[in-house]
């Protein structure tokens, strides 16, 4: 296969979402913006991500493929209900994971307040390509 693409009507499944997955639940929708971050052992922010981050559009002048491959990243929501976000998946260039195994946290913010959940990231069982 020389990397393209399959035609869109062909059927597949879903890849997995990369990352730290959190998952959560608001009772009521968030008054504020809510704010989802993933900090590493030495309390750095090593990816973040909001409620309130505007989606920009795909270009679709720089694309290399059709844009109906291209999943444009949706904020965390911060409407009442189950909700479940990636952090600190694949880097966008090179395909370079953006965090390495260890311990963090992850770190939630809605209407002034902060939960946190500690996390460890392992190796990919399948090994270094």
């Amino acid at each position: 296969m020389n990397g393209t693409p399959l035609p869109h009507e062909e059927p597949q499944m879903q890849n997995p979402p990369s990352g730290v997955l959190a998952y959560y639940w608001l009772r009521a929708a968030a008054g504020q913006p809510l704010k989802l971050e993933l900090l590493d052992s030495s309390g750095a922010v090593r990816a973040s991500a909001a409620s309130d981050t505007a989606v920009r559009p795909v270009d679709t002048e720089t694309l290399s493929v059709q844009a109906i491959w291209v999943q444009t990243p949706q904020p965390p929501s911060a409407a009442a209900g189950m909700h479940r976000y990636a952090l600190g998946g694949v880097a966008a260039r090179g395909g370079l994971p953006s965090v390495v195994p260890g311990d963090y946290t992850v770190r939630l913010t809605v209407d002034g307040q902060t939960y946190s959940q500690p996390v460890i990231i392992k190796p990919d069982p399948r090994g270094a390509p």
